[in-house]
């Protein structure tokens, strides 16, 4: 069972902490926040690496591996295919 106001608390309380740190994103991104950190872990890490993945599969390889792995969010796949 979840325990919502902990929870809530918990989330407050990583944003402070996040925004505290004033930490900045790569390649100009800008300041990371709770809002904004799953935007950029995806833009600077998990769509590169999926794309040098895919783009390291045969075109054959790739029409076989990305019906096998389509969660139904298909705009996942579409920014990670190479052109």
């Amino acid at each position: 069972m979840q325990d919502q106001d902990l929870s809530n608390q918990l989330k407050r309380a990583f944003a402070a902490c996040q925004a505290s740190l004033k930490l900045q994103g790569k390649n100009g991104f800008g300041m990371l926040t709770a809002d904004n950190y799953d935007k950029y872990l995806l833009e600077t890490y998990l769509f590169p690496s999926a794309t040098r993945y895919l783009s390291g599969l045969t075109e054959e390889k790739r029409k076989v591996w990305i019906p096998g792995h389509d969660d139904g969010d298909s705009k996942m796949i579409v920014m990670a295919v190479p052109k």
